[in-house]
């Protein structure tokens, strides 16, 4: 066999310098339709849930209107404030002079207490007439009011035992709150009622010290403002007559903020009394409401809420009063204004759960 030698001289390891990769370019259109698309896919995603899990109906926001009415003919002298004004109680809206025919301006006093005082006589029978049925009407709420809150009570028990819902002690103290304002602005209107059957006695004794000849010139009025709240419009004239009966002016009593729902007739079963329901504004803002009445009347959808073109639907009216005095203070700014009521078809005591954390914990931030 033939012999060989490894070669122990020093190695050399020769190698090949590889060229580098090109970088990948990002592909910017891939990740701008990617991110349109799943964009588009949530939307589509949210769309569907709410479509199919909530059920909502308009609504608007409304207050309780009191209305400036006079016994009598009266001529208004002045107007103290405008329309869209705010006014307290006690403020002075108007100045009024009572009316008198004619036939009344001129009399002969022969003997003490003979005078034309007719008008005055009038408008004290109506007075006191007024003050009757207001302390009949003050009787009856109160009657009310120990009633809802024997109810209270027994609903409160229930509601321990698991015997009844929260949601229908809430509408029930609701209704109480509600019955206590009435009771307030009744004794409100008692008290004005009163005021101006004085200021009636004391124009009486100073007419009925004329023992001759004279003009009967009826001394202006003020009318002091029972409530308070905003001029929401006037419709009696400066220096023109309001008759009787007729409405002078409108005030509106921001004591008392509620939604007047329009519920579809399809969804209409999902809504019922005692049940709490999300209010959604137009600018966004969530609150929650409480059904405390429904009215088997149906009623024509407000043009404001459907298009022109299609026929006007009916639906079913709904009352939702605040939760608490806080939701009352957020929905005044909305009046007039309208918003959307809604609720969830399945999982609603979760999901009511849910929204009473999270309202409370917006309004603590």
């Amino acid at each position: 066999m033939k012999s060989f030698r490894y070669n122990k001289n020093e190695k050399v390891i020769r190698g090949y310098k590889e060229e580098p990769l090109p970088k990948r370019r990002v592909n910017w259109d891939r990740i701008i339709y990617l991110i349109i698309f799943f964009i588009i896919l949530a939307s589509l995603i949210i769309y569907v849930f709410r479509r199919t899990y909530f059920v909502s109906s308009y609504g608007e926001v409304i207050t309780s209107k009191f209305e400036v009415k006079f016994a009598d003919d009266v001529k208004v002298v002045d107007y103290l404030v405008d329309e869209n004004e705010k006014v307290k109680r006690g403020d002075t809206l108007m100045i009024v002079r009572p009316e008198i025919p004619p036939k009344d301006t001129l009399g002969l006093v022969s003997q003490e207490n003979n005078t034309n005082t007719d008008w005055i006589e009038k408008e004290k029978i109506s007075t006191q007439k007024s003050i009757s049925l207001k302390h009949i009407e003050l009787q009856r709420t109160k009657d009310e009011i120990k009633e809802v809150q024997q109810q209270i009570s027994n609903q409160r028990n229930e509601v321990y035992l698991g015997l009844n819902t929260a949601g229908i002690l809430t509408a029930t103290e609701s209704k109480a709150q509600n019955l206590k304002a009435d009771q307030k602005m009744q004794q409100e209107e008692i008290r004005y009622l009163r005021t101006y059957y004085a200021k009636l006695l004391r124009m009486e004794r100073e007419m009925s010290r004329v023992t001759r000849q004279v003009f009967v010139i009826p001394r202006n009025v003020p009318f002091i403002s029972p409530i308070d709240g905003i001029v929401s419009q006037i419709f009696a004239r400066k220096d023109e007559v309001n008759y009787r009966q007729e409405v002078a002016m409108d005030l509106i009593n921001f004591n008392k903020v509620y939604i007047m729902a329009y519920l579809d007739q399809e969804y209409f079963q999902y809504f019922k009394v005692g049940d709490t329901v999300g209010v959604k504004f137009g600018n966004g803002m969530k609150s929650l409401g409480v059904i405390s009445n429904i009215y088997m009347n149906t009623a024509e959808l407000p043009s404001e809420f459907h298009k022109t073109y299609q026929k006007t639907p009916r639906t079913v009216l709904a009352r939702i009063d605040p939760v608490n005095a806080e939701n009352v203070s957020e929905w005044k700014p909305y009046y007039k204004m309208g918003v959307t009521v809604y609720r969830p078809k399945m999982f609603y005591h979760w999901w009511l759960n849910y929204r009473e954390k999270h309202v409370d914990n917006e309004s603590s931030n």
